[in-house]
């Protein structure tokens, strides 16, 4: 069978070599056709790269770090924040909040040696029925083929990769990116310590007023006895007493905590910081017209090992075409 096999395809070399001047003009024309595809149809793309280090990540640094000690000797750990910080904000530059202040900021950018500005749907050339298609159809540009979001785990950096046919369009992406990012998160951050300071001082409030009448209770009934002795005013004492001393826990731990939110706070609205800013990149990203270009001619030539085979097996007689029934529908049509 390895044998028959090894001669049927000694033949089609054979076959090939007999019929070398069209297979040469053949794969002349796709070698032709693929470098005009490459060179001049496939669109240059550049990618500008900005990196940043959340806001978390300096949480051991400086006077975070005083503020985190300080945390520990209270007794509760503010925790480590850093690659929460990342994953998170790798989530936010693909939400759409973010992405779609990106779609709408104005770049400006040179088309045909003139100076142009326009939003990211008229740069991209969107086309739909409706505003929200547009920004749908740019979302998924976005998402799918331009934005590439990569985290260093061991230095705690991120790394925002932006791809678009315009360099400067593609900096000034990547570089609006961070910025509503940074402003995103401040606003968040800022939205929920407002709450929990509101809440932590309305409990304050409470606890304050609770331990005040408990202490107006127990002052009561240690002024309205004569004899401090009698067992039912020790037992009255010992609830009052009880009373006080809870709210006074309250109290204390309530204040406790808005000082750890404070100071744990302090720390995460400190602003990201930009390691390197996007600049536009001078030399394309993609594609890679060498590794496409053998790419294409390496199928354009199976394709051609295919044609010659099933050339050579209807000469054989291997592969028959139904020209009898074709003949006969032609007579009866």
């Amino acid at each position: 069978m390895n044998s028959n096999n090894s001669s049927e395809t000694f033949q089609l070399l054979l076959f090939i070599l007999k019929h070398k001047k069209i297979n040469s003009l053949i794969f002349g024309i796709i070698f032709v056709l693929s470098t005009v595809v490459v060179f001049f149809v496939m669109a240059k793309q550049y990618t500008a790269e900005v990196s940043i280090l959340p806001s978390a990540a300096n949480a051991a640094q400086g006077l975070s770090g005083k503020l985190g000690s300080l945390a520990s000797l209270a007794g509760v750990n503010l925790g480590s924040f850093s690659a929460r910080s990342q994953e998170m904000y790798s989530g936010l530059l693909f939400s759409r909040d973010l992405l779609e202040k990106t779609i709408f900021h104005k770049y400006t950018f040179t088309e045909d040696e003139e100076f142009k500005e326009a939003n990211l749907i008229d740069f991209f050339e969107i086309e739909g029925d409706s505003e929200e298609v547009k920004i749908q159809k740019t979302l998924k540009i976005l998402r799918e083929d331009a934005m590439v979001v990569n985290i260093d785990r061991d230095n705690q950096i991120l790394y925002l990769l932006v791809t678009l046919k315009d360099p400067a369009v593609a900096a000034q992406a990547a570089n609006y990116m961070v910025e509503v990012l940074d402003e995103l998160v401040l606003s968040e951050v800022q939205k929920e310590i407002t709450e929990q300071y509101s809440y932590l001082n309305r409990r304050i409030r409470e606890t304050g007023d609770s331990l005040s009448i408990a202490e107006k209770e127990l002052q009561k009934l240690l002024e309205s006895t004569s004899d401090p002795t009698r067992p039912e005013f020790q037992v009255a004492q010992l609830r009052a007493r009880r009373k006080v001393e809870i709210q006074t826990a309250i109290y204390v731990e309530m204040r406790k905590q808005m000082e750890l939110l404070y100071l744990q706070n302090f720390v995460n609205l400190s602003p990201i910081k930009v390691l390197d800013p996007a600049y536009p990149p001078y030399r394309k990203s993609r594609p890679k017209r060498l590794f496409v270009l053998i790419t294409f001619l390496a199928l354009g030539g199976l394709m051609q090992i295919g044609a010659n085979w099933a050339v050579y097996l209807y000469r054989r007689g291997l592969i028959k075409i139904p020209t009898e029934d074709l003949d006969r529908e032609r007579v009866e049509n």
